[in-house]
């Protein structure tokens, strides 16, 4: 009997102290937060990464903005009938857990409509009491038909204290769907909050201009505040934000 004992006490201490391993995400959940496109584009290593996070408990907010607000920046295929009462982009953040203080933190924005205007637009996310972990930024533009990958600290991307943008050309290919995202780790403090913002540039500009800014509330969004030069150059969208 002491035999038997020890034996499912031995067994038990082995259940205890092996290391808890996280359960998958499922496609389907991952979706829910991240596009497919975004998704498919990916490798294998990144996939794995966001199919481990804690979707459980991810904190998200989304705006839509209406056709209306700016008709003059959809191509003509997309100016008929009612398509003026229609969504022209929605912009969304999301926060999904790493750990208790750390965030993988992402921002998207999805054109329901094409736009005319195919320049250099500012995808960025600031930061309020968090700290980023530098090499983890990156972000994707995807269409039909393909992908650009913007990697960290690359010639398009703008890394400052409080968050990071990236310059982003739109592609000019005969297109069905486009969208835009970045992604970063970053870990709280007490307090903190993300703010997102996509600002679409209404005339043809350069790399070097949509470079002229730095992150501040004040900023076009809450969050791109564009150099005097620049400022009339973007369409001054509302941004999206959320507090952990």
């Amino acid at each position: 009997m002491k035999k038997y004992l020890a034996i499912v006490v031995c067994v038990l201490t082995v259940i205890i102290c092996m290391p808890k391993v996280s359960a998958e995400a499922s496609r389907e959940v991952m979706e829910q937060y991240i596009p497919a496109e975004v998704l498919d584009a990916m490798s294998q290593e990144q996939y794995d990464f966001y199919a481990s996070l804690d979707y459980d408990n991810a904190i998200s907010e989304s705006i839509d903005i209406p056709v209306s607000d700016f008709p003059e920046e959809i191509a003509p295929e997309g100016n008929r009938g009612s398509s003026y009462s229609t969504t022209y982009k929605t912009l969304s953040v999301t926060a999904i857990p790493i750990d208790s203080i750390n965030y993988n933190v992402n921002l998207t924005l999805q054109w329901k409509q094409m736009p005319t205007i195919r320049s250099y637009d500012v995808i960025a996310l600031r930061f309020a009491n968090m700290a980023m972990s530098n090499g983890t930024q990156y972000g994707y533009q995807t269409y039909s038909g393909g992908n650009v990958n913007y990697v960290y600290n690359g010639t398009n991307m703008k890394i400052l204290s409080n968050g990071f943008g990236i310059s982003m050309n739109l592609v000019n290919n005969s297109i069905s769907y486009l969208q835009c995202f970045i992604s970063v780790v970053a870990a709280k403090a007490s307090g903190a909050a993300i703010y997102g913002a996509y600002e679409h540039a209404t005339t043809n500009t350069t790399l070097a201009k949509s470079k002229k800014y730095t992150l501040s509330s004040i900023g076009q969004g809450g969050v791109i505040n564009f150099d005097s030069t620049v400022w009339n150059i973007y369409d001054d969208m509302n941004g999206v934000n959320i507090s952990l």
